[in-house]
């Protein structure tokens, strides 16, 4: 049987069969690292998006609570005003009848007196 190869060109090949799998393993190490690195930023990105989310969590109940708390200050406003409003009625009521009272006392005091 003869020798396909020579030694020297089994050694040869040999050398480059290595040399392959070397960079091979090397190539699979760099694939390996770049899919950790984007394991990473997906784990940075998602924990930016609950941040954020936090964020418009306490911004939306802030403005609940500011949105309520003017809404509290138009109510008194307006019920304060409603008040005066009610006051202003009812004086004026009371001096409409003081009036035609007194009115009433005078027209009463002529007619006596004549």
């Amino acid at each position: 049987m003869a020798l396909l190869f020579s030694d020297a060109q089994n050694d040869e090949l040999f050398e480059a069969i290595k040399e392959k799998i070397i960079s091979e393993k090397a190539a699979v190490k760099v694939l390996e690292e770049m899919a950790n690195i984007k394991v990473q930023n997906t784990h940075l990105i998602n924990k930016r998006i609950r941040a954020e989310l936090e964020f418009i969590k306490i911004k939306t109940e802030q403005t609940k609570q500011k949105a309520a708390t003017e809404h509290a200050q138009v109510t008194r406003q307006k019920d304060k005003e409603a008040s005066i409003q009610v006051d202003t009625n009812s004086n004026a009521a009371l001096l409409r009848t003081y009036l035609t009272v007194n009115f009433e006392a005078i027209e009463d005091i002529r007619h006596n007196q004549f």
